[in-house]
């Protein structure tokens, strides 16, 4: 058996367990530095990530901002093309059928009266000018036009009295409202 003696002072002698303890810290500080540099870089390529990532999002939000307002666009464009699409079914709806009208007033119209002028305007109102052979058939006429379903009333507005040629005749202006379609 062999023993090794170390014949040094003990302040210049080697301690192992301090050795070890160096060695230990040294091992340490490596092992703080490599983790602390992995996280550090982790994190800058997770920085890194983000960033892209945000520019895609970023590019996406601008695509579906500039589609949102095409989408609001649109919505309107179709709003006001259905108000007009529903203003249009209510003037066809509410329109006027005017052959009928026409008829149901020639069959009213006594033969000795002429109509020469016949109005009516969007809102309904109307007025008849014509000649009669006496006041008697422009009377017969005003009640006759007021029992037609398209007429809401009728009322003598003026009548006058005039001689053409050897014959007396009657000008008259009769004035009212039509119907409402609903009051068919």
């Amino acid at each position: 058996m062999q023993h090794q003696i170390n014949l040094l002072p003990a302040d210049l002698r080697r301690n192992p367990v301090a050795e070890t303890r160096g060695v230990l810290l040294k091992s340490l500080v490596i092992a703080v530095f490599v983790f602390v540099l992995s996280v550090s870089g982790w994190l800058w390529w997770m920085v890194f990530a983000m960033e892209k990532r945000l520019a895609v999002v970023q590019m996406d939000l601008t695509r579906i901002e500039s589609r949102a307002k095409q989408v609001e666009q649109m919505r309107r464009e179709i709003q006001q093309k259905e108000e007009e699409a529903a203003r249009l079914m209510s003037i066809y709806n509410e329109r006027r059928l005017w052959g009928e009208v026409l008829t149901n007033l020639d069959a009213k119209v006594p033969t000795d009266v002429w109509l020469t002028k016949l109005k009516a305007t969007e809102t309904g109102d109307f007025v008849i000018i014509g000649l009669a052979s006496s006041l008697t058939s422009v009377g017969i006429l005003q009640y006759n036009l007021n029992q037609l379903p398209d007429l809401q009333w009728a009322g003598l507005k003026r009548a006058e009295e005039t001689t053409q040629g050897n014959k007396s005749l009657v000008t008259f202006e009769i004035v009212g409202q039509l119907a409402k379609r609903g009051d068919d």
